[in-house]
């Protein structure tokens, strides 16, 4: 008989009476409670949305591998590639394309979405990269409007919500599919967590701050509070500073203030990514896992920080916030570890000796403190860490006292040619050649 093709009505509504035809909308129950006024229940729908996540991923992975089996025996059986013929199906029906069955069956359903939710989560990967994007669209304190739900609150606790379902996930994924966070997929999986912190919320945070632009202060006086990314510099924002709620019509999502952005949201942002990657990666990991996990922080700081030129791995240059977040993380797995570290400490120690020079004062700063947690567990190696810096110290001290002296003989140079006594020497000769001047005249 005739079968429709999967662009038609037929092939939606094949997918939406599927086992999967209520999981897109219960994601996007899940994602407009995430911000629940009560922390346990959006920690609640966190949870729920983790699952429905891995249920989306667990079927891609399925469909992938039966579509790869298909074209597989296909291929065997063809022998040239071309086409099963006499198929009662299409080639993308008969493949099992599970994204763009999804597609069709967005495109049939409607309902405001312009894509299906199951499509952007078929692997950890593309489920992280998903939830970082909405963690970094949905914008900070003052400008991120409600989620939707009946007790929604906006603000702060649509960011905490997002990263709570990412801690929910990447813990899930430990227990129920390891594989997927180990090896070559765990530097994709460290990649999309730090984008929490990447060039587009570097861009967001360096927006000026509420009263810049509005001739109180000025925006050169306020340009100071735009990089608090750091951790050692974090202002607190003041009373003054918070927008009117009166402004807009009490709709934040058109209203000119969603355009300001809160002090808070740098340390937020930070936070947040530190939770992750501690929560979902390395509490509930093995000691070899652990170990594993300190050596691709490790790797991903190399190339940044000019140790190697990517040929250990690490080949996508971090910024000076995401140094920051892999240094803390670094700190917190060697003191966790403890002797165990020891596995990873030959390609940390270079990092965090490396990173005490950069010009970021807060990578300094988490420098410092890894290699504090590296001396309580390693004394020895403390030891020859301050040996050398106090060698640096004596090295960088005797070129100042250089330059000091060069500075101060130069000084002196200026004064024995300065203008006055220039002029007195033009005086001198004019007097001393005048009356030859005059003789000759005569």
């Amino acid at each position: 008989g005739m079968s429709p093709g999967p662009s038609g009505a037929g092939a939606s509504d094949n997918v939406a009476n599927g086992p999967l035809s209520s999981l897109d909308d219960a994601m996007h129950i899940a994602l407009k409670n995430l911000d629940d006024e009560s922390a346990g229940v959006g920690v609640g729908w966190a949870e729920a949305l983790a699952r429905c996540i891995c249920t989306s991923i667990e079927a891609g992975e399925k469909s992938k591998a039966e579509g790869d089996s298909t074209g597989n025996r296909h291929s065997a059986d063809d022998g040239d590639g071309a086409p099963p013929a006499g198929s009662g199906h299409g080639s993308a029906s008969s493949s099992g394309d599970f994204a763009s069955k999804f597609k069709v069956f967005s495109e049939g359903k409607g309902g405001g979405r312009t894509m299906s939710y199951c499509v952007a989560c078929t692997s950890v990967v593309s489920a992280l990269d998903f939830l970082v994007s909405r963690f970094v669209k949905v914008g900070g304190e003052y400008s991120a409007s409600k989620c939707g739900g009946a007790f929604s609150t906006g603000g702060r606790a649509v960011r905490v919500g997002i990263s709570s379902a990412m801690v929910e996930l990447l813990k899930l994924q430990a227990a129920t599919n390891s594989a997927a966070l180990s090896g070559s997929a765990a530097t994709d999986v460290l990649v999309s967590v730090l984008s929490m912190v990447g060039p587009a919320m570097e861009q967001q945070l360096q927006q000026p701050l509420p009263g810049s632009g509005h001739g109180r202060s000025g925006s050169s006086s306020n340009q100071r509070f735009t990089d608090t990314l750091d951790v050692t510099s974090s202002p607190v924002a003041r009373a003054s500073d918070r927008p009117s709620s009166s402004s807009g019509g009490g709709s934040s999502l058109f209203s000119q203030n969603r355009k300001m952005r809160s002090a808070a949201d740098s340390g937020i942002v930070r936070a947040q990514a530190s939770r992750v990657l501690r929560r979902g990666l390395a509490e509930g990991s093995s000691e070899q896992a652990q170990q594993a996990l300190l050596r691709e922080l490790s790797a991903l700081c190399r190339v940044t920080l000019g140790i190697d030129d990517g040929g250990s791995g690490g080949t996508i240059p971090l910024n000076r916030y995401q140094l920051q977040i892999v240094l803390i993380e670094a700190s917190h797995l060697i003191t966790a570890l403890g002797e165990a570290a020891t596995a990873g400490l030959e390609d940390a120690l270079p990092v965090l000796q490396t990173a005490l020079t950069h010009q970021d004062h807060g990578v300094r700063y988490e420098a410092a403190i890894a290699l504090q947690a590296t001396a309580r567990a390693f004394p020895q190696e403390g030891r020859k860490t301050v040996l050398a810096s106090l060698e640096s110290l004596m090295e960088g001290w005797t070129d100042l006292v250089a330059l000091a002296g060069n500075e101060e003989a130069g000084v002196e140079s200026k004064k024995e040619e300065s203008p006055t006594r220039r002029r007195r020497l033009i005086r001198r000769n004019k007097g001393g050649t005048s009356p030859a001047k005059s003789q000759s005249s005569a």
